[in-house]
């Protein structure tokens, strides 16, 4: 590095002033520079280099203390373009400089200085932000915190041709992020890297290393758990085949930090933490690499809901009624598919191969109702991965009737069926009115024709028709 003055003619008359009464001519004076060459450095010499058109016709004097000159000090010289000056120990170094007109006048004076030292730098903490990169243009992080002197990084390695693999010192830009050229194809990439001071004064040669990957994993799996949950709580299931880390972050109506975490890619089960308050909450799942490859994102929608049912059990097509014993039931859960499901199934139903024990989760399965008229219950308690969860049920009426209670006397008794989900019920046949009415245990009914006929009416529009004739 170079520490220099340049001398211009129009500066001079601001600098000279005058020596006692006797006003310098500087129009005379030439147009130079000097300077020492090596401001900071590591050797036992350095140069004081002289140069300008004219100063040939100059002399000068070095003067000070603890170095040497290949030209004698305190005492008044021609100009020499280079002159040696030599020094052992270190520290800091100071020159007076004189220069003189061809005549002896005073021209001007200074003095310049540099320092010596024998000291390397701290060893390098070099890095890189990441383990890996999905690009060759990575930034070589230098610690910010090294002396103010140490400004220079020698790299080689894995570098492209063009960034000169077999090394070169580069300047560490400000900011202390060296812009660097990996090799194209993927692996790890290796560097060796070292600082050097202004004194050109070095560390040892430190090895660091990046690995490069454009493959994103293979073979993603992003699940959830059902689509939706009682709470706040929910849980997905990530897997995926990849050498090397994987990590994912949920953004979106999450009631937590959304950060990339890292997890196994074989298949783990990771709880969520929704927002407060019930509702739809829009999630996204985000999962790559530690080189940044990314698996397609899933969104998703999950509802929050107090009365949501995470298992459960229904009949088949939404029936509520029927007049056969035998149907199909549909017994449901959340979960992921590798899960391992058994269900007890039991209740108002006959035993047979599949009911009362436990077997194998099936999505649908025949049950035969007990031959009981009237609201008969399917029940199931299901085992998940060793876990027992709560018991759940559905119930179906069998055989919807009418029935007349025969006294000495009418008015006869009417009894009708409290079918699920019943709205109203219209009663023919009788003097008394019975049009949309509300379910009653029994209905007094004079007899206006032979028999006695309910129009049933469910909550969904559809309408069961039963009749009972009565005594002739």
């Amino acid at each position: 590095m170079r520490f220099s003055v340049t001398w211009i003619l129009f500066l001079f008359a601001g600098l000279m002033g005058s020596c006692g009464n006797n006003k310098i001519d500087v129009s005379a004076i030439p147009q130079f520079r000097y300077f020492i060459e090596s401001k900071y450095t590591s050797q036992v010499e350095n140069t004081l280099v002289i140069e300008g058109p004219g100063v040939e016709a100059l002399s000068f004097k070095l003067s000070g203390r603890g170095f040497s000159a290949e030209v004698p000090l305190d005492q008044e010289i021609p100009v020499r373009p280079r002159t040696k000056i030599q020094y052992s120990e270190v520290g800091d170094y100071v020159v007076n400089i004189q220069f003189f007109k061809s005549d002896g006048t005073p021209l001007l004076q200074d003095t310049l200085k540099w320092s010596f030292s024998l000291e390397s730098p701290d060893n390098p903490i070099v890095g890189f932000a990441s383990n890996a990169t999905n690009t060759s243009r990575v930034a070589l992080l230098v610690s910010e915190s090294r002396d103010p002197l140490t400004n220079e990084i020698w790299i080689e390695g894995d570098l492209s041709i063009e960034e000169n693999p077999k090394g070169a010192w580069r300047s560490i830009p400000e900011g202390s992020k060296v812009p660097i050229r990996l090799t194209e194809e993927d692996g790890v990439k290796t560097l060796r890297v070292k600082l050097r001071n202004d004194y050109k004064n070095e560390t040892e040669l430190k090895t660091v290393q990046i690995r490069k990957k454009t493959t994103m994993p293979a073979n993603c799996r992003i699940e959830v758990r059902g689509q939706g949950s009682q709470n706040r709580y929910f849980e997905i299931l990530l897997a995926a085949d990849n050498d090397g880390p994987l990590f994912y972050r949920v953004i979106g109506d999450i009631g937590e930090l959304s950060t990339f975490k890292e997890f196994n890619g074989s298949g783990e089960r990771v709880p969520i933490i929704m927002t407060q308050g019930a509702g739809k909450k829009s999630l996204t799942i985000l999962v790559r690499d530690e080189a940044e490859n990314y698996c397609p994102r899933k969104d998703i929608l999950v509802t929050s809901d107090p009365d949501y049912e995470g298992e459960g059990i229904r009949i088949k097509d939404g029936k509520v009624w029927t007049d056969s014993n035998t149907l199909t039931v549909q017994p449901w859960t959340d979960g992921f598919a590798d899960d391992q499901v058994e269900m007890y199934i039991h209740g108002n139903i006959v035993d047979d191969d599949a009911t009362f024990q436990w077997i194998p989760f099936r999505p649908e399965l025949d049950v035969t109702l007990q031959p009981t008229e009237g609201t008969r219950w399917v029940r199931v308690q299901y085992r998940i991965n060793g876990n027992l969860t709560s018991f759940r049920a559905t119930p179906v009426y069998l055989k919807p009737f009418v029935l007349i209670q025969i006294g000495t006397e009418t008015p006869y008794k009417v009894i009708a069926s409290n079918i699920i989900q019943l709205n109203h019920l219209t009663l023919t046949g009788c003097v008394e009115p019975y049009n949309q009415v509300a379910f009653a245990a029994s209905y007094k009914c004079t007899p206006n024709a032979a028999a006695a006929t309910i129009v049933y009416t469910l909550k969904d529009g559809s309408t069961i028709t039963k009749s009972a004739n009565f005594p002739p």
